[in-house]
């Protein structure tokens, strides 16, 4: 099954999943999250939309403990991470991408990735969006990369290409 085609299959499966189970999947990959990241500095971590992994919970626990939390932006086709100290930092891009408003990439050591998927495979290779947006970035970032994902979206299915990055541990609820 070629990639578009498991987005599709992953996206309809995220769908079709009661909604509360989803809620406690997530909390459930937050608190494992926390685990990962409790003793580090800095985290990149993405701020979840629609049926991904939730973020919200995790990202505001990093803040109220002091940590160094940036997070991804679209800038000139190129993702980097910026810095914030809160939510409201952040206004919805034309996609309805909740992203920092500031342009200013953060500079310092990034410690550990928190990375969106929507599958992965056995190798810890993932599904993303289509976009190659953090395959781009992860060739030369230098820290643990820990993928979230749901259980039910591992796919032994997904090949990966020559350009995919395999993230170091993937997550799940279970």
């Amino acid at each position: 099954m070629n990639k578009a085609a498991l987005r599709n299959k992953h996206k309809d499966l995220r769908l079709n999943v009661d909604p509360v189970y989803l809620e406690a999947a997530s909390l459930r990959l937050q608190e494992k999250a926390w685990e990962i990241i409790k003793d580090v500095s800095s985290v990149g971590l993405y701020i979840s939309m629609d049926y991904e992994v939730s973020t919200r919970a995790l990202l505001q626990r990093c803040l109220d403990n002091h940590k160094i939390v940036c997070v991804p932006k679209i800038v000139r086709n190129q993702m980097i991470f910026i810095k914030i100290t809160d939510l409201s930092d952040c206004l919805k891009s034309p996609y309805g991408i909740l992203e920092p408003s500031s342009n200013e990439a953060y500079k310092g050591k990034i410690d550990v990735q928190i990375i969106p998927m929507l599958a992965f495979n056995q190798r810890h290779f993932r599904l993303g969006y289509g976009k190659g947006y953090y395959d781009a970035y992860l060739k030369n970032y230098t820290g643990l990369k820990c993928g979230l994902c749901f259980s039910m979206d591992e796919d032994a299915e997904l090949i990966e290409s020559d350009h995919d990055i395999a993230c170091d541990m993937i997550l799940t609820e279970i």
